[in-house]
C-alpha cells in the first residue's frame, strides 16, 4: 500500500500527555465508599471507589468521565467465598465519541455458580495496519467504529477448582470514517464496513489460585470454543478455541512472580475487526493494541509484583508473542518483545482490587495504560 499525505503524529508522546492527565485527576481524587453496617449486621462492608477521570488525545479531543469499582459478599457467604466484583466505566470526548462498559463478576450460590459477563456500547477511534506481522507504519490508517456487545458466561464448580458451561459472544459493528484509499475504504478485508458476530460455545476453568484479584500462589487455566454462525444470526461463520495458562508463585515473602502463556487459533473467516489481536491493556503492553492481528496467536509474559506499603505495588513485566495465518507460519523470526513497569494502587485493600497504571516499551514506542486489576 503506497503511503498517504497525512500529518505524522508521535502516539507515545500523546499517550504520555494523556496518562499523565489521568494520573493528575486520579491524585485529586479520594474513591467514595459506601458505610460500612452497624455491628450487629452479618453482612460484610460493601466498598464502593468512584474514580472521575480527564485525558486527552490527539483522536479524541478532551475526554472525561468515570469509574465505579465495587466488591462484596452476598449476605450470608463466608470468607470461603470469593468476592464478587461490579466495574463500570463511562467516558465522552468534545468530538461526541464515547464509551459505555460495565463487567460485573458474581459469585451466586455459596460460590457454587460464577456468572460473568462484559456488556459495552461504544464509538472509538481506532487505528488499522493490515493483517499479518509484515505490516508496517506506512499502512496505518484511522478509522471510527461504534460497537455494542456482550460477552458472558455461566459456570458451575464440578469438582474442587473445576467449573464449566455455556459462553455466548454477540457484538455489532459499524466502520466509518475510513481514510480515502485505505484498506477499509477499499474493502480490501473482511468486515471492512462491520458487520454482526454471533457466537456461543463453552468455558472451562481451572482455578486454584489463594486469591482472585492479587493471587499469590496456584494455578488458572482456560479453555474456550466458541463457534460464530453466519446469517440469519450473524455474518462471518468461523471458529475460535482459546487457551489462557497462568501460574502465580510467592518467592520472597509478600512478592509474587506470575507467568502467562495464551494462545489463539481461529478456524474460517473472522472479520478484521474480531482477528487476534497483540497489544493492548492485556497481552504484550507496549504495543498499540491491534497493532498486530491475524487467525492466530501466541503471546508468552512473566511479571514481578513488590509490595510498597499497604495500598501501593510496583511491577516489572517483560512480554514475547508472534501473529500468524496458520499454525505452520510461528518461527522464531517473527516474535516480538515487549516489557515495561508499573504502579498498583490498592482500591479495596482487603480484596487486593486495584487500580493499574502501566508504562509498556517495544520498538514502536511507549504505551501507557490506565485500567482496573491486573493484566492476568
Amino acid at each position: 500500500m503506497t503511503p498517504r499525505n497525512k500529518p505524522s503524529r508521535n502516539r507515545g508522546s500523546t499517550l504520555c500527555r494523556a496518562w499523565v492527565a489521568v494520573l493528575l485527576t486520579l491524585a485529586a481524587t479520594r474513591p467514595a465508599r459506601a458505610e460500612p453496617p452497624a455491628p450487629a449486621s452479618p453482612s460484610p462492608p460493601r466498598k464502593v471507589s468512584v474514580l472521575p477521570i480527564a485525558f486527552y488525545t490527539d483522536e479524541t479531543s478532551l475526554a472525561f468521565g468515570g469509574m465505579v469499582v465495587r466488591a462484596f459478599r452476598w449476605p450470608g457467604d463466608g470468607t470461603e467465598v470469593r468476592p464478587s466484583s461490579m466495574i463500570g466505566v463511562a467516558f465522552y470526548t468534545l468530538r461526541s465519541q464515547y464509551n459505555l462498559a460495565v463487567s460485573p463478576s458474581l459469585y451466586l450460590r455459596d460460590g457454587r455458580y460464577l456468572l460473568r459477563f462484559s456488556a459495552a456500547f461504544n464509538e472509538w477511534p481506532s487505528t488499522f495496519w493490515g493483517v499479518g506481522r509484515g505490516v508496517s507504519d506506512e499502512d496505518e490508517e484511522d478509522f471510527n467504529r461504534r460497537t455494542v456487545s456482550l460477552d458472558a458466561a455461566l459456570l458451575r464448580r464440578f469438582w474442587g477448582p473445576l467449573r464449566a458451561g455455556p459462553a455466548v459472544d454477540l457484538s455489532f459493528t459499524t466502520i466509518s470514517d475510513v481514510e480515502t484509499g485505505g484498506f477499509l475504504a477499499r474493502e480490501a478485508f473482511r468486515g471492512s464496513r462491520g458487520g454482526d458476530v454471533v457466537g456461543a460455545g463453552g468455558l472451562l476453568e481451572w482455578d486454584t489460585r489463594d486469591q482472585e484479584f492479587w493471587p499469590t500462589s496456584g494455578a488458572y487455566h482456560t479453555l474456550r470454543v466458541v463457534r460464530y454462525v453466519s446469517r440469519p444470526l450473524g455474518e462471518f461463520p468461523f471458529t475460535r478455541i482459546t487457551v489462557d495458562l497462568r501460574g502465580f508463585v510467592s518467592p520472597w515473602r509478600d512478592h509474587v512472580l506470575a507467568t502467562q502463556v495464551t494462545g489463539v487459533v481461529t478456524h474460517g473467516r473472522p472479520p478484521f475487526f474480531r482477528l487476534a489481536e497483540m497489544g493492548g491493556p492485556v497481552n504484550m503492553r507496549g504495543l498499540y493494541e491491534g497493532r498486530f492481528r491475524d487467525r492466530n496467536l501466541v503471546t508468552a509474559q512473566v511479571e514481578y509484583r513488590v509490595p510498597l506499603g499497604a495500598r501501593f505495588a510496583g511491577v516489572l513485566f517483560a512480554g514475547a508473542g508472534e501473529v500468524a495465518p496458520s499454525l505452520r507460519g510461528f518461527g522464531l523470526r517473527g516474535i516480538l518483545v515487549s516489557g515495561g513497569a508499573g504502579l498498583r494502587f490498592a482500591l479495596d485493600p482487603e480484596n487486593r482490587m486495584n487500580l493499574r497504571l502501566d508504562v509498556g516499551v517495544s520498538r514502536f514506542g511507549a504505551a501507557p495504560i490506565v485500567t482496573v486489576n491486573e493484566a492476568f
